[in-house]
Parts: structure tokens; C-alpha cells; sequence
């Protein structure tokens, strides 16, 4: 239940929060076509990531990072010229209206779902993974975990909205404007990371660490937002409770009475929501890390420039960690696990992007140590993403045979 609520919330809520905030802004300058822009860009967006989804469920050959890569490019100009209009719309008032909002509107919503969806369809798909039946307290509480994600994650947008638009433009624009800014620094850190991965850029040092530091702390961006959710219910609450009840008409103070009621109730369920939501994220991650056991590697003795692994002992479809000491001495590990009849997903403990802080099964699932994303079994052996490095193996006498110099070549990410 709690792995699930920590990545529902982790995938969507940014980007809900982000739309509450767009859609507040059309609310207000009642810019209509803006808001079928927008409209149409999403429905575009959730029907590529649904397309996007049955083909990472139902082949090997989609390469997630190649899909990415040009969606945060696409978000990435789309939200810095949001962060242009949002500095100059205190002189202009058209904003959002014309082609050109449309267009950048249409661009968001598109490039946001499809960014998003794709991991949200899959979710349910890895429910049952590991489990010999769907009838236990495991299954249910991934189900409960996923859609009290969902309901939490839509509540929050849902009461940003609400509140944003009793606030002041001045108010409203700065929590808007910092709020887009933290979702583009987000997403022009994930793009350098696939560069990096892909060796679309020169690898320098100040680069690589740059992108190795979001690595371990990508959850700074979601807190962030988390952080200026909490401060814009504060901001209402304070305002609800400081309004003043005037007016010589009993309907109109009534009103009045009602709207601050329900405006403090708004507030109090964003703040309820955010509040939960970075518990899970802050003490449900640390809960959920602590069952993490990670079985220690099986040296293997080297011989005649091969390792050989007996079959037997990998075939029952759970994860084996090997170890290798490399002639420099370097203490190397590498994975192996049952794909299919005669196939296995042979590779390092490692990956180009997280480098060496490994895998290990959690409920039937492959994991990555560093960033938490269950790796797709059938893509073990296969470049790309967070899979695993992979090595070349072939089956002989009932061995599993790897070269050694083949993983002589790859010491080096263990250094």
C-alpha cells in the first residue's frame, strides 16, 4: 500500500498541482479558447500515453528515455514561455488570449499527460506480480494504495483551485510563477539526465554530478511544490479567518459568512492533503526503504577466462547476485534472472544512470536501490533506461558461461 501511494503521488501531483494553477488563470481572465486548448492537448497526451502503455506491456522494444527525452524538451520551452508571460502579464492583460496561448496551452497539457499517464495505466498491471493468487491483504492493499494516491492527488489540485481564485493577482501570479519554476527546473534536470545517459553531451564532471545529485534527492522538487501548497492554504486561511462580515444587507453578509466558510474548509483540506502526502514522502519513504534486504553476492571461481553459472541454480525466476574481483581488485556484482523457457536477463548490478547502487526483488519485482523504479524483467539484458548493464552470456552444458573479459571491461563503474 505504501510503495503505491509514494509513487502515485510522486508521479501525478506535480503536474495536477501545475494544471490547478493553468486552469485557475483561464478561470480568471475567462479565456475560453485557452481553456479547449488545453483541453485537447490533454486528451491528445492521454491517448499517446495509452498507446505508449500497451506497447511497454505487451513488447520488449520501447525504449523509455528515446520517449521522454522529447516531451521534456516539448514541456520545457512550453513552461519557460509560461514563466515569459507570467512576467510580463501585469502589462499585459490579454493574456491568455491568441493563437500563440492557445498553442503553448495546447503543447502543455499534451506534453504533461503524456509524460504522466503511461506509469499511472501500468501501475495496476504490476498489482499481482509475484503472487500466486490475488485473494490476500498484499494485492488489496496495493489497489487501497493506488487509489488513495489518486484521491488524495486529485483533492489537492482540486482545493489549489478553489482557493486560487479568491486570491489577489498579485498573490496568485507569484505562487503560479514558483510553482512552474520549480516544475521546469524538474524537468530540465530529468532531460540532462537522459543526455547524459545517451552521451548527448560531453561528459564533464560539474555535469555528471549534477545529474547524479538529482538522482538522489528527485524528491526536492515534489517537496518543493508540497512546501508552496501548504503556504498558499496558510495564505487562505489566514485570509478567511481576517475577512470582514460588512454590508447593510442580511443576504449579502450571509454570503459573505458562506464563501469564508467555505474558503477556510478549502484551505483546510489542502493543508490536510499536502501534509500527508509529504509524510509519505519524507517517513513513508524511509518506512518503506527499511524492509529493503539485499542478498549478498555468491563469488564465483574464474576459469580459463569464463565464469560459469549451473543453470539449476538460477532457474526458479528470483533474482541471484554474483560477485567478480576484477584482476585491478575492484569487487564487482552482476544479476541474473529467469526471463522465460531458456532465456534469461543476464547483467551488471549496475546501470548507466544510477551507477553502481544495484537491484533486489521486492515482491516478484526487480528495483532499482537509488531511484525505486521496478525495472521490466523481459528488458533485463537490454540497454536502456535503468536496466541493468547487460552481459553477454551463452548456455553450455547446462552453464550459464560469462567471459570474463567481459566483465574486466566494465570494472571501472564499480571503482
Amino acid at each position: 500500500m505504501l510503495q503505491y501511494l509514494i509513487n502515485v503521488t510522486h508521479t501525478l501531483l506535480p503536474a495536477f498541482l501545475v494544471l490547478a494553477l493553468l486552469c485557475c488563470l483561464i478561470r480568471k481572465r475567462q479565456a475560453f479558447p485557452a481553456k479547449r486548448c488545453l483541453l485537447c492537448g490533454a486528451l491528445a497526451g492521454g491517448l499517446v500515453a495509452v498507446v505508449l502503455a500497451v506497447l511497454r506491456l505487451t513488447t520488449g522494444f520501447v525504449i523509455r528515455e528515446l520517449y521522454n527525452a522529447p516531451l521534456l524538451l516539448l514541456m520545457i520551452l512550453a513552461e519557460v514561455l509560461l514563466l515569459f508571460c507570467l512576467l510580463s502579464s501585469r502589462k499585459n492583460p490579454d493574456f491568455p488570449a491568441g493563437k500563440r496561448a492557445g498553442m503553448m496551452f495546447f503543447v502543455s497539457g499534451f506534453a504533461w499527460l503524456a509524460f504522466i499517464l503511461p506509469d499511472m495505466v501500468l501501475y495496476p498491471f504490476e498489482f499481482a506480480v509475484g503472487m500466486e493468487s490475488i485473494y490476500n491483504l498484499a494485492f488489496l492493499g496495493r489497489i487501497v494504495g493506488y487509489f488513495v494516491a489518486l484521491v488524495l492527488t486529485c483533492l489537492a489540485a482540486l482545493s489549489l483551485f478553489r482557493l486560487s481564485a479568491h486570491y489577489g493577482d498579485r498573490l496568485f501570479r507569484r505562487i503560479f510563477f514558483m510553482a512552474v519554476a520549480i516544475f521546469a527546473s524538474w524537468h530540465v534536470l530529468l532531460f540532462l539526465q537522459i543526455a547524459v545517459l545517451r552521451r548527448w553531451v560531453p561528459d564533464f564532471s560539474w555535469l555528471v554530478e549534477l545529474v547524479m545529485w538529482s538522482l538522489q534527492y528527485q524528491k526536492v522538487f515534489l517537496l518543493g511544490l508540497l512546501l508552496l501548497s501548504i503556504f498558499a492554504a496558510v495564505c487562505s486561511i489566514h485570509a478567511s479567518r481576517s475577512t470582514v462580515i460588512g454590508g447593510e444587507n442580511p443576504a449579502l453578509r450571509r454570503k459573505q459568512k458562506i464563501d469564508a466558510r467555505r474558503q477556510l474548509r478549502w484551505a483546510v483540506a489542502l493543508l490536510l492533503n499536502a501534509a500527508i502526502i509529504f509524510f509519505a514522502q519524507t517517513v513513508g519513504v524511509q518506512i518503506n526503504e527499511q524492509s529493503v534486504e539485499l542478498a549478498p553476492p555468491v563469488e564465483l571461481t574464474a576459469e580459463a577466462g569464463r565464469v560459469a553459472i549451473p543453470v539449476e541454480k538460477v532457474s526458479d525466476g528470483h533474482l541471484h547476485r554474483f560477485g567478480y574481483t576484477a584482476e585491478d581488485g575492484t569487487q564487482m556484482r552482476y544479476i541474473v534472472i529467469k526471463k522465460g523457457e531458456g532465456s534469461f536477463g543476464v547483467g551488471l548490478d549496475a546501470c548507466d544512470v544510477c551507477g553502481p547502487s544495484g537491484y533486489y526483488e521486492r515482491d516478484g519485482q526487480i528495483v532499482c536501490i537509488l531511484c525505486d523504479v521496478v525495472i521490466n524483467i523481459s528488458t533485463i539484458g537490454f540497454k536502456g533506461g535503468c536496466n541493468p548493464v547487460p552481459l553477454e552470456y551463452v548456455l553450455q552444458d547446462g552453464h550459464l558461461v560469462i567471459k570474463t573479459a567481459d566483465l574486466e571491461s566494465e570494472a571501472h563503474r564499480f571503482r
